[in-house]
């Protein structure tokens, strides 16, 4: 009897961690803390009971994780003194024009480590629900029993970032005689994103900048005189619009960082 209770102890696993709300949720969850605390930190508990769940419930917890995954909320400290605020991206976001928005909605989809994994496994094609679910639970090591909830996030997700095959121009010909690819040449394309560089939910100022030696020929070199000297810059060739977002975000916590240091040079301190 204890045997097979120890079996059907060790049948039973977690499925890896994913986000229990679809990412429209999480951005509605998020405009409405906006709406009420701005960007200020506010302690877990009382976030949760802004989106309807109890203090100190499970469901307000796996919310939580969910907005951070997605790279929306910003969660500082641990246990139950944590305090959450929302991010930069996120307040970007919030006030951005509709087209900028867009893109960063497929940045937010491919966030948490599950989605990006399971996109790249299938692309701009997600199959039907029963040969996800074989894959997830024989490869991913899904629990069968939770499987159906993340095929249902997961897809909703997708579908709202725009992400699917239909969302994007095929290879065929139009009727007038041009293929897409020709078409695409008339504006920017869009690529599935992937995780290149720094997740947009981790951009820092600790070092945003490097010596990375010479200029290569994606890039092109901006030098800005200010006040206290000069400003060398590097830029990919071709920057989009959300990149020029993204960039100020850098440099707006760089100014906010630089500007803190005390002022007149080196100090010591004993």
């Amino acid at each position: 009897m204890s045997d097979q209770g120890s079996i059907e102890k060790k049948s039973k696993h977690r499925s890896p961690n994913y986000p229990v709300v679809s990412l429209k949720r999480a951005l509605e969850m998020i405009k409405g803390l906006y709406d009420i605390d701005r960007r200020q930190k506010v302690p877990i508990n009382i976030a949760c009971k802004r989106w309807g769940y109890k203090e100190d419930s499970s469901t307000g917890q796996q919310a939580v994780a969910a907005l951070s995954a997605y790279g929306l909320l910003d969660v500082e400290g641990a246990g139950p003194t944590r305090k959450v605020s929302v991010t930069e991206i996120a307040f970007k976001y919030l006030h951005s024009r509709p087209e900028i928005q867009k893109d960063m909605l497929r940045r937010f989809a491919l966030s948490p480590n599950i989605n990006l994994r399971v996109w790249e496994d299938y692309g701009h094609e997600i199959p039907q629900d029963d040969v996800l679910r074989e894959h997830l639970i024989v490869n991913l090591r899904f629990n069968p029993e939770t499987v159906g909830s993340f095929i249902s996030r997961f897809k909703e997700t997708i579908q709202f970032a725009e992400l699917l095959k239909e969302d994007y121009p095929s290879d065929e010909p139009d009727e007038m005689g041009g293929s897409s690819e020709e078409i695409m040449d008339q504006g920017p394309q869009v690529t599935p994103p992937k995780h290149q560089g720094i997740p947009l939910q981790s951009i820092s100022t600790e070092s945003p900048f490097s010596n990375v030696g010479p200029v290569r020929d994606n890039q092109q070199e901006l030098r800005f005189i200010v006040a206290s000297g000069e400003i060398v810059m590097r830029v990919p060739a071709s920057m989009t619009a959300l990149d020029f977002e993204i960039l100020q975000v850098y440099l707006q916590g760089l100014g906010r960082k630089l500007l803190s240091k005390p002022q007149g040079g080196n100090e010591q301190t004993n």
